[in-house]
């Protein structure tokens, strides 16, 4: 019986202190391991001639291609082109120019109408 709960113990319940041991062993190593990296980078970095210009246009491309990935197509539609262009002439200089043209234009146009409403009228009364 006493063999039998033995075989049921872990070895954690064994060996009390070996958890605690084998937590720090694993930390320990794992920070020596990503130091080593993290040294073998520092020294490809310090001990090559990189252009940064260049490095910075790669990462960029790569940023760029794979943000694209993940976002749909922007097209633009009739509406946004729309909105766009009435922005950009309400905010430019020549408002009030296109705004006085409009006027004589609709009034000059106003006056063409009248001119064939008198000429259709004094048709149909002969």
């Amino acid at each position: 019986m006493k063999r039998r709960t033995l075989l049921k113990k872990t070895i954690f319940e064994l060996l009390p202190g070996l958890h605690t041991q084998l937590d720090e062993f694993l930390n320990f190593e794992t920070n020596l391991f990503y130091d080593e990296r993290a040294d073998a980078a520092l020294h490809k970095l310090t001990d090559a001639n990189i252009v940064i210009e260049e490095v910075a246009d790669k990462w960029a491309g790569v940023y760029t291609q794979e943000h694209g990935a993940y976002t749909k197509p922007n097209s633009i539609t009739n509406e946004d082109l729309f909105a766009e262009v009435y922005h950009n002439l309400i905010h430019s200089p020549a408002l009030d120019t296109l705004l006085n043209l409009e006027h004589t234009y609709a009034v000059t146009v106003g006056d063409v109408i009248r001119e064939r409403d008198k000429a259709l009228s004094a048709l149909e009364d002969r």
